[in-house]
C-alpha cells in the first residue's frame, strides 16, 4: 500500500511504500514507474522455531530473502538436518553430492548472501548431526555459510564431531566485504578442522 503521496515541486514525485516488514521510497517522474524502489535500512524478519514468526525455519527464511535482509532468531535449539530434510526431502544428505556442481546455494549449508544479518534473541542453539556413510556431507556441507557484510551474532553453533566441513565457513568476503562473527558459540570439531 502507497501510505503517502507527496508531489513536491517541478515534475518528481516523492512516495513512500510502507510494508509490515520494510519502508521503501523513490523519486520518479513517472508515478507509474515501479522499478525505481529503494529500501529504507534492511526488511527485518523474525524466526521463531514455535511458529510466532514470519518463519519457523532458518533455512526456508535464508531461502525466501537472502540478499540485505535481517533475521531476528527468537531462542531455540534448531536442528539444521531436520530443516534440510523438511525441505528438501528425508534423503537429502543420504544423496548429498556436494556444492561443485549445484545452482542451489544452500547446498553448500546455511548460505548467508550479501548483507544478510542473523541476530540470536535469547538463547539460540543451531545443532547438526551427520552419522551416515556420504562423506560428501563432511567434505562438503557447513552449518553456516558467510558472503560479505554478513552479521552473526548471539548464536551458538553445535555439531557432533565430524559431521561436516566447517561449523562456520567465512572464505566468501573477496569483494571488500566485512563479516561480523560476535558472541558465537562453537561446539564440536569440524571434519577439516
Amino acid at each position: 500500500r502507497i501510505a503517502t503521496f507527496i508531489t513536491l515541486p517541478g515534475t518528481y514525485y516523492r512516495q513512500v511504500f510502507i510494508t509490515d516488514n520494510a519502508i521503501y521510497t523513490r523519486n520518479a517522474s513517472n508515478p507509474n514507474n515501479w522499478s525505481e524502489w529503494r529500501a529504507l535500512g534492511k526488511p527485518t524478519y523474525t524466526i521463531d522455531i514455535n511458529g510466532n514468526g514470519d518463519f519457523a525455519s532458518i533455512l526456508k527464511a535464508l531461502s525466501a530473502y537472502n540478499t540485505n535482509a535481517r533475521f531476528i532468531i527468537k531462542k531455540g535449539v534448531y536442528d539444521i538436518a531436520k530443516e534440510y530434510k523438511n525441505l528438501y526431502g528425508s534423503t537429502y544428505f543420504d544423496n548429498y553430492p556436494g556444492y561443485r556442481d549445484s545452482t542451489n546455494v544452500m547446498d553448500r549449508g546455511l548460505f548467508l548472501g550479501d548483507g544478510v544479518e542473523l541476530i540470536g534473541q535469547g538463547r539460540v542453539e543451531l545443532v547438526f548431526s551427520y552419522t551416515g556413510e556420504n562423506e560428501n556431507v563432511r567434505n562438503y556441507f557447513s552449518v553456516l555459510n558467510t558472503s560479505q557484510n554478513n552479521i552473526i551474532r548471539n548464536v551458538d553453533v553445535t555439531i557432533t564431531d565430524g559431521s561436516c566441513r566447517y561449523l562456520i565457513h567465512d572464505d566468501f568476503a573477496n569483494d571488500g566485504g566485512t563479516n561480523i562473527i560476535k558472541n558465537v558459540t562453537c561446539t564440536g570439531h569440524s571434519y577439516l578442522g
